[in-house]
């Protein structure tokens, strides 16, 4: 959490390895984010706010990048499912073959975020990272989100990134950041604690 600013993407970039860190370092199982990815690709993935689509079908987009020949399908269905996405695809009446159009403009706002999530999902990762990627949304389809999270238990750690205090309400740690310093830690409770501006916009949303 913290304001707009406050370093919240960047630590994310230094997470993924996209970016690396000007001081410190950040292992995941004891090596370096680029590490994981070169020797285990798919165990750290990410969603953004802005979910691209591909024009093709589901299964093209929640598998993407993967050759079609060697697409699983049962895995496809899977995080579909974990993305609370499978009824959806099941009643449409070409299932996994359904055209999403250009940049997913047959799916809803929420649709399109769902299959974002899916398509993470599918590689199986034991790191997650969702960057705002619940900012847009409706309060429901938050919710099927926010549940879809917790359903993933200890399998997978998840570093949410939200302005919404509802997003990280249930999450085992909150760091609250501001130019680029992490100010408070601990418990949704201690970091409102410490952090009045914090404690105000809880609230107001009367949390």
């Amino acid at each position: 959490m913290g304001p707009t600013g406050a370093g919240k993407s960047t630590l994310a970039d230094v997470i993924l390895g996209v970016i690396p860190p000007v001081s410190g370092a950040v292992y995941i199982d004891g090596v370096s984010p680029a590490e994981r990815i070169r020797t285990r690709p798919g165990t750290i993935a990410y969603v953004p706010q802005d979910v691209a689509l591909i024009s093709g079908t589901v299964r093209e987009n929640v598998a993407l990048g993967v050759a079609g020949d060697i697409v699983d399908e049962r895995r496809v269905w899977e995080a579909l499912a974990e993305a609370r996405l499978a009824e959806f695809v099941h009643d449409a009446p070409d299932g996994l073959d359904t055209p999403i159009g250009e940049r997913g403009v047959r799916l809803s706002g929420g649709q399109r975020q769902r299959s974002g999530v899916a398509r993470a999902l599918y590689s199986h990762p034991s790191v997650l990272v969702m960057d705002e990627a619940t900012s847009a949304l409706d309060a429901e389809t938050e919710h099927l989100i926010t549940q879809m999270l917790d359903s993933l238990g200890s399998d997978v750690t998840t570093v949410t990134i939200a302005h919404r205090l509802a997003t990280i309400r249930r999450a085992d740690l909150v760091l609250y950041l501001e130019d680029g310093q992490v100010l408070a830690s601990g418990t949704f409770d201690e970091v409102r604690a410490a952090i009045s501006q914090f404690d105000r916009q809880a609230n107001l949303l009367g949390l």
